[in-house]
């Protein structure tokens, strides 16, 4: 996400400051590994989380125009694991892989409804965030409308598609 993101403004900046990537990955570790224990569920989210953290922070040190520092100095400023996404993750991650462990004891429909929920759910969580600071989705002055609803559309698909197969597949069911 951060050689998407790059260095500058714009759709790949939107793209790149997507929160719904972030919740997701954890919530998915938790799914495929914690065998539906919330406790390691919660664990590997948390470990999933960190790892993307310092991934994105690392690739950072290289991607971004930080001025003339040694690479060393690079990496302390990204890898600055005081700030607030690595406080936001610790809280996330496993509050997420906990929800996927949990999910995962039902079966694959309600980890692929976490997923959709939480794609089609963040744009409305950022309105809610940043509603109070100037206006609807003032954190990227209006110019992530379009990111947003298109990821909103990829959702709301990925729900109907999601639906249509769980349906034809209890008409299956029903029929043999």
């Amino acid at each position: 996400m951060s050689a998407v993101k790059g260095n500058g403004a714009g759709v790949r900046d939107g793209i790149g400051n997507l929160s719904a990537p972030w919740v997701i990955a954890p919530m998915l570790a938790g799914a495929a590994a914690a065998r539906g224990r919330i406790f390691a569920g919660a664990a590997i989210g948390l470990l999933t989380t960190a790892a993307a953290l310092v991934g994105f922070y690392l690739a950072n040190s290289f991607v971004l125009d930080l001025g003339p520092h040694s690479t060393f100095h690079d990496l302390g400023l990204t890898l600055d694991i005081g700030n607030m996404w690595f406080k936001a993750g610790a809280v996330s991650g496993p509050a997420m892989g906990a929800a996927g462990a949990w999910a995962s004891r039902r079966g694959h429909v309600p980890v692929a409804a976490i997923v959709i929920a939480t794609i089609v759910l963040e744009p409305l969580a950022v309105y809610l965030v940043y509603f109070g600071s100037g206006g609807f989705f003032a954190a990227g002055d209006g110019q992530w409308n379009g990111i947003y609803a298109g990821e909103c559309i990829v959702g709301l698909v990925a729900a109907v598609v999601l639906l249509r197969a769980r349906a034809a597949r209890r008409r299956s069911s029903t029929t043999s």
